[in-house]
């Protein structure tokens, strides 16, 4: 399981990454995977998008967590 705090180190550590692929808004979410509750880093886009990965690989400590990524088809913000 991911903790919320991986999850956000993942989103810190790859945001860059995303947003050159096309992300416009990137968050943290209690998701369910093979029928457990974890936390993954949602990536929202204007489209869907082929070249967004299904894990984002984070380093804490020595350790190695592969984060789950999902994305989310939503229209940019535009202020008014």
């Amino acid at each position: 399981m991911i903790s919320e705090k991986d999850a956000n180190l993942a989103r810190e550590q790859h945001s860059e990454q995303l947003q050159e692929l096309g992300v416009h808004a990137i968050a943290v979410d209690e998701i369910s995977y093979k029928g457990e509750k974890t936390f993954a880093v949602i990536a929202f886009v204007e489209k869907p998008l082929d070249n967004i990965p299904k894990f984002i690989t984070v380093q804490k400590g020595e350790q190695t967590l592969d984060v789950p990524l999902k994305f989310k088809i939503a229209t940019k913000f535009k202020p008014e």
